[in-house]
């Protein structure tokens, strides 16, 4: 009988952790990762080459027609017609150039262009207010504005993007299924995660207290959304995306 009754009890103490779901914090410590993404070139940005290189010909050869030929043959007279549509091939460049040429980087961290000799500015996906499709670009909103990601040099990326959205913040996706049919799923080809060093904390605060964050080592990370707690504050369920983050 005396046996009987240990058993039972061990099953007693064993069954609540068997059912308890386990969290997802994390500390920066941890192995994080994401995914860079590099635009494909668009028939847009190859006809904006085509344009930009007419131009420079065009305003050459005006250039030369007007005011560098011989002083004794003067200026042709198609020269101002020249340099009029070499400036008109000029503007034309200028507004059809006007898709991101950044490599985009996806990953645990959030979403974020690599911009020339500066760091990597992420949008931390519990930053994120809405994911929505405005035309031909995936948007991004947030207190800071919006991130724009268009889909024709970016298509892959912005797959990637709306799928761990979706994973992570599920009820900030705006977009109907037509328009995630549109944008569809990561396929086969895409490119592979690797390591990415996390944030600094300085100047970061915490989610729930607002305090700022000084330590890293008392920092913990939301494995699902990147909110950040200090970790004597960490509640049980994130206050971002509602995972769990204590056992």
């Amino acid at each position: 009988m005396a046996m009987a009754g240990t058993g039972s009890k061990k099953s007693k103490r064993a069954a609540p952790g068997a059912r308890r779901r386990p969290g997802v914090l994390r500390r920066l410590s941890d192995s994080f990762r994401e995914r860079r993404f590099v635009p494909k070139t668009s028939a847009r940005a190859v006809l904006a080459a085509v344009v930009l290189g007419l131009g420079g010909v065009t305003l050459g050869v005006g250039t030369y027609a007007q005011w560098l030929r011989a002083e004794e043959l003067g200026p042709l007279a198609v020269a101002p017609y020249l340099l009029s549509a070499g400036l008109v091939l000029v503007v034309g460049f200028l507004l059809l150039e006007r898709e991101p040429g950044m490599p985009l980087r996806v990953g645990d961290f959030g979403v974020g262009f690599e911009r020339a000799a500066q760091p990597v500015e992420r949008l931390a996906w519990h930053r994120v207010a809405a994911v929505d499709l405005a035309g031909g670009e995936l948007v991004l909103e947030s207190a800071d504005g919006a991130l724009r990601i268009p889909l024709g040099p970016h298509a892959q990326a912005a797959r990637r993007v709306l799928a761990e959205a979706r994973r992570r913040i599920p009820a900030r996706v705006k977009l109907g299924q037509a328009d995630l049919d549109r944008i569809g799923e990561p396929g086969e080809g895409e490119v592979e995660p690797r390591p990415v060093e996390p944030p600094q904390v300085a100047g970061l605060r915490c989610r729930k207290t607002d305090a700022p964050l000084t330590f890293e080592q008392d920092v913990r990370v939301c494995g699902r959304c990147a909110a950040l707690y200090e970790k004597s504050a960490v509640p049980e369920r994130c206050m971002e995306c509602d995972a769990p983050l204590r056992a």
